[in-house]
């Protein structure tokens, strides 16, 4: 198995952040899953578009980070979970590049 910490790839220009949410016409009273958050970029600006943002992390060392960051904000639900092992994801929409492949929940990962 690949070590998790090869694979990822962080976000850092805001704008694209934005305009990739803007795509998505996510609405203020959605609920978005966000996997794999990193950093919380992507999760800062979502929680300014959803209701809620559930952000399920499988890092360890990044899911305290965001814990952390993320305390204050009662709109931020962070999760520490590897949910390859429960779930099976129809679709997404990710940053390239991107490890898993991609096949209809708006996933932001």
């Amino acid at each position: 198995m690949r070590n998790i910490k090869d694979t990822q790839n962080f976000l850092h220009s805001k704008e694209l952040v934005r305009h990739l949410i803007g795509i998505c016409n996510i609405k203020l009273d959605d609920v978005v899953i966000e996997i794999g958050p990193g950093k919380g970029i992507i999760t800062n600006e979502l929680a300014h578009k959803a209701r809620k943002v559930v952000a399920i992390e499988f890092d360890e060392e990044l899911y305290e980070k965001l814990k952390n960051k993320f305390q204050s904000n009662n709109k931020v639900d962070i999760n520490y979970i590897c949910l390859f092992n429960y779930l099976f994801i129809s679709s997404q929409m990710s940053a390239k590049p991107y490890f898993i492949g991609s096949t209809g929940i708006l996933l932001l990962w």
